[in-house]
């Protein structure tokens, strides 16, 4: 995401529903990804072997003021062997509100 030039967040990501994230090495922090690329309107999310990362959602790192994920109602978590936690700090109210399917697989190292 942080390659891509700011004229296709506008026509692109601000539109998608559903992100899938394979084999991304250069992944460390989504929140960043999710507030640049403005993907509010994310309904599904897949993160796959992304080996880097560590923990999904640090919100220590960045603290947004609004919901993260508000309208998100699939995420998927597969294959992430250095993955150690989910969500680390407080999420902010109405976040991940819409949620109905969570499905966590062969994340080994997953703590918390």
């Amino acid at each position: 995401m942080s390659t891509l030039p700011d004229w296709f967040f506008e026509a692109v990501t601000e539109k998608a529903e559903m992100l899938i994230y394979s084999w991304c090495p250069d992944l460390m922090n989504i929140l960043v990804a999710y507030v640049k690329g403005r993907l509010f309107g994310l309904k599904s999310l897949f993160v796959e072997q992304c080996h880097t990362v560590q923990c999904l959602i640090p919100l220590a790192e960045v603290i947004p003021n609004n919901p993260v994920f508000a309208r998100l109602q699939e995420l998927h978590i597969h294959h992430m062997e250095s993955m150690k936690q989910i969500c680390v700090g407080q999420l902010p109210p109405g976040s991940f509100e819409k949620l109905k399917f969570l499905e966590v697989q062969q994340c080994s190292y997953l703590e918390n």
